[in-house]
């Protein structure tokens, strides 16, 4: 993006709500001069006249309002400047009444403003209706701020109390109660949030710097589960903190899904936070299914996907976010399920929206991009749709080549690549295009024991092609993956690779084993 397209998203990204709120503010505060239009809405409704980001020019629009006499070319620069604080005004407006915290603060300034001017019944009374909010919800850290304030109310009145002493202590005991249930939420917060570090970096941070950092978390003593949570947050957080080291583990997938199972039993305990915090709600939904779909279990993943579709996405930010989850976790059941034409349609349908969303310059996070390219990729090679499985991997070595996220992903692409090559017979690509990968892989430092393994069997796979001596390769492949599972269980691409294995020993497609797999599964858990 170019650091002069920030306006244009700022005001194409803008709901109908809030263009709708921006719009009326305008028209309340201007004049009647030039049709009752200020010089800052001519350059919003130029700006929102030019649908596609890529049409965005901010020289063509300053020349052209200077030439319609609407905003003169030494003048520019400041309308731009008094333009966007009167865009990030009404969206603050907004958002100030849109969230509880916002009414909360908006609650305590009106307390701050009417006790500076001595009207002490009437702030008295705006900050008992901010305290009420912040008990209800919880929020600490304003909580915190009205008791001080209440505390200098007090104070300035205490002629006027009948225990004055005793009010002022138990406030204060209120004080000590809020920055103590804080204290744990911040805690968990922090582990919570270097167990998310190390989650997503777990397939880059190998080796004993990695083991080390995953151990000292696990042994810090706020993990050990407190007496009692103080809050809805601290039980939330602590299970999630657990939940994500388990997952880096790897080693006990009951106890992953024991602690994501939590975290939604927490909701549940808590249905006013469900309502008020309807995005983070949804966010901890699509967690338990990326967790279901890592343990194989699909029992109730189309139920909790249909619940995150019922839930508004009220910003263009969050419905993009959405549509990658939704898309992402929609994918993989359709695959794992084995309804191979549904997951195609998918595919398609997901390509015309991605690209629809760059035209419009909507927010397009690189990761979320290479995991949904990925399993595609996936998809596409399983059900034997190789050519449309290699115009997926192309798009993630062209669009996706310069992001450093998940780079587990990025770096097996180009082992799933030579995969799909054999299976087309492609040979003559094969030759030379292995020892690239290879090198490709050691100078990134990512060439790990399992890819030598896999490179090793295809190379042998190649030369005895079509012989006696292919399906011995093939369990041997096997075999070998399975001894070394506990050295690279957590390696990206180990379940795929074992699958491909596995189709060729058995004389099976691929998508056929996994819909058998998904029906004995489905079978078991009823």
């Amino acid at each position: 993006m170019n650091p002069s397209d920030y306006l244009w998203r700022l005001v194409h990204l803008m709901d109908k709500s809030e263009a709708r709120h921006f719009r009326l503010a305008a028209r309340i505060h201007n004049g009647k001069k030039n049709g009752g239009k200020k010089k800052y809405e001519y350059l919003y409704d130029e700006i929102k006249s030019v649908e596609l980001a890529e049409d965005y020019s901010e020289d063509a629009i300053r020349k052209k309002l200077d030439k319609e006499d609407k905003v003169p070319k030494g003048s520019f620069a400041v309308t731009k400047n008094y333009l966007t604080d009167n865009l990030l005004r009404a969206l603050r407006y907004l958002n100030e009444s849109g969230s509880v915290e916002g009414k909360i603060r908006v609650l305590l300034d009106e307390a701050q403003l009417l006790f500076g001017r001595g009207i002490l019944y009437k702030s008295a009374k705006q900050l008992a209706r901010a305290k009420k909010l912040a008990r209800k919800y919880q929020c600490f850290p304003l909580l915190a701020e009205i008791l001080r304030l209440e505390v200098k109310q007090q104070v300035s009145t205490m002629s006027r109390l009948e225990k004055p002493f005793q009010s002022i202590s138990r406030l204060y005991e209120e004080q000590d109660a809020a920055v103590k249930s804080l204290a744990q939420e911040t805690e968990y917060n922090r582990l919570m949030n270097q167990a998310f570090v190390l989650y997503h970096t777990r397939n880059t941070l190998l080796g004993e710097e990695g083991i080390r950092l995953l151990e000292t978390l696990r042994q810090d003593p706020a993990l050990k589960k407190p007496e009692r949570f103080l809050s809805f947050r601290s039980e939330l957080l602590y299970h999630h903190a657990w939940g994500l080291i388990h997952t880096v583990e790897n080693i006990n997938p009951k106890l992953i899904f024991f602690h994501y199972r939590k975290t939604l039993e927490v909701w549940d305990k808590h249905p006013i936070f469900k309502e008020e915090y309807t995005r983070s709600y949804k966010l901890y939904l699509f967690n338990f299914l990326s967790t279901c779909h890592s343990q194989k279990d699909y029992s109730s993943f189309e139920a909790i996907l249909g619940k995150t579709q019922e839930m508004e996405s009220r910003t263009i930010f969050d419905r993009s976010r959405d549509f990658f989850n939704t898309c992402q976790y929609k994918l993989l059941f359709l695959t794992n399920a084995g309804k191979a034409e549904a997951a195609q349609n998918l595919a398609r349908e997901v390509e015309e929206k991605i690209l629809l969303y760059g035209k419009l310059r909507y927010p397009l996070p690189k990761e979320k991009l290479l995991s949904l390219y990925y399993n595609i990729s996936v998809m596409l090679f399983v059900t034997g749709h190789y050519q449309s499985a290699l115009h997926w991997t192309d798009k993630i070595r062209k669009e996706l080549r310069k992001t450093a996220a998940r780079l587990d992903l990025k770096y097996f692409t180009r082992i799933l690549q030579l995969l799909i090559l054999f299976e087309s017979g492609q040979d003559d690509q094969l030759d030379y295009k292995e020892p690239y990968v290879k090198r490709l892989l050691k100078g990134q430092d990512m060439y790990s024991g399992f890819d030598a393994m896999v490179l090793k069997y295809l190379r042998k796979l190649c030369k005895y092609r079509y012989t006696r001596d292919e399906k011995e390769l093939f369990r041997a492949l096997l075999q070998e993956i399975e001894d070394s599972e506990a050295q690279y269980r957590k390696i990206r691409g180990r379940e795929e690779v074992k699958l491909w294995a596995q189709s060729h020993l058995e004389g099976k497609k691929m998508i056929d084993l996994i819909r058998e797999n998904f029906q004995a599964k489905k079978g078991g858990q009823q």
